[in-house]
């Protein structure tokens, strides 16, 4: 979705329900429930010699796929648990995943935000929940400036030109390999925390390009056709995993539903996501668009509603088969207006039995 782009509740909340005798099946932890779910065999990831953690993630996700779906919030622009809080004051129960952005990476640190302090992550993992990162990449308004100001990811903000990055003495390499190095830094710290990352960078790549004549990639990664971006993910993977040793990530790439040219390939994509938000029937079923992403990969890789507007019903979604490996509506309006989901809707589906919520998940370490 084109957007533009922070922590009230403590976690002391999870851990003030009253004691109960443990259930056979169950485990509890810090005072939270969990129903014990026991993940399959190994599922392959594309990162060699996987962590431990990365791999009971995957293997978990696996065993649930197409007999429920996980529900999630997307934090704010720095890390925060805001719209988790929300949703847990509205319902009583906590989503199950929380996604944070990297967005503010030019501005790290700083007293308002610090990607080095990862305490917020570190207890959403504490706590069973599944952590994912996305990255709305800032690159300089004006690459000619030798001391820019300005820092933009809309493709008309920025002339940035992913096409030159295959040429390692032009300005773009340069910067990519930079802003990489940082970015792998703050994953580097969560990996050392032993916490597995759903890691969605370069999302919505192909914008409109093959959705009408004249169609663009509204990010600038997707600013100058399919290979360039592709490109560009085969660079940050090589870095990411081969340079820097990342072995915490479980790499999610974002569909448009009819950009099949626009996929990196199997060997450097783990999961499949699509990011929704129609405008009418906003709680209905999505199946059309599910099966396009599916196409892309016969099936091969699992599907995320990795974001949205408005929740599928999950009646709909198991009634129809669209059943998306999680959803996770935007922050703000998107998960707190009733017009489009809102307190009554979220206690709808934070009930329903087929939608994992924190209070459900095992412990994955």
């Amino acid at each position: 979705m084109k957007k533009v782009l922070l922590m009230f509740c403590s976690f002391l909340l999870l851990a003030c329900h009253t004691q109960e005798p443990q259930k056979e099946g169950q485990t509890k932890h810090n005072g939270v429930e969990h129903e014990d779910i026991t993940p399959q065999s190994d599922i392959a990831l594309v990162t060699p010699n996987p962590s431990k953690e990365a791999q009971n993630l995957i293997n978990f996700l696996g065993e649930i796929y197409g007999k429920k779906t996980l529900s999630g919030t997307m934090a704010k622009v720095d890390w925060n648990r805001d719209e988790a809080d929300w949703v847990y004051v509205q319902t009583g129960k906590y989503p199950a995943l929380n996604c944070f952005d990297f967005i503010h990476h030019i501005h790290s640190p700083a007293g308002w935000i610090n990607y080095e302090d990862t305490k917020v992550v570190e207890e959403w993992w504490d706590n069973n929940g599944i952590v994912s990162i996305m990255w709305h990449w800032c690159v300089p308004n004006d690459m000619r400036s030798n001391n820019p100001t300005k820092f933009a990811f809309y493709t008309e903000e920025t002339n940035f030109d992913v096409s030159k990055i295959s040429d390692e003495n032009s300005p773009e390499y340069q910067l990519m390999i930079k802003d990489i190095d940082i970015i792998s830094g703050y994953l580097k710290l969560l990996q050392d925390k032993n916490i597995p990352v759903l890691w969605r960078p370069l999302h919505e790549a192909a914008g409109n390009t093959n959705s009408y004549d004249g169609g663009t990639g509204w990010f600038w990664w997707g600013a100058k056709g399919a290979e360039p971006c592709k490109a560009l993910w085969k660079i940050m993977f090589d870095r990411m995993v081969n340079y820097h040793k990342l072995n915490n990530l479980i790499w999610v790439w974002t569909s448009q539903g009819n950009d099949k040219d626009w996929y990196p390939g199997d060997e450097y994509v783990d999961l499949l996501g699509r990011d929704l938000y129609p405008e009418t029937d906003i709680h209905g079923s999505q199946l059309a668009e599910f099966n396009k992403v599916k196409a892309i990969v016969e099936e091969k890789k699992m599907i995320a509603l990795s974001e949205c507007g408005g929740i599928p019903n999950p009646n709909s979604m198991f009634e129809k088969g669209d059943t998306w490996l999680w959803f996770m509506p935007w922050y703000g309006g998107f998960t707190r207006d009733d017009k489009i989901n809102g307190a009554t809707y979220w206690k709808i589906v934070m009930n329903h039995p087929n939608v994992i919520t924190l209070e459900q998940m095992p412990s994955l370490k």
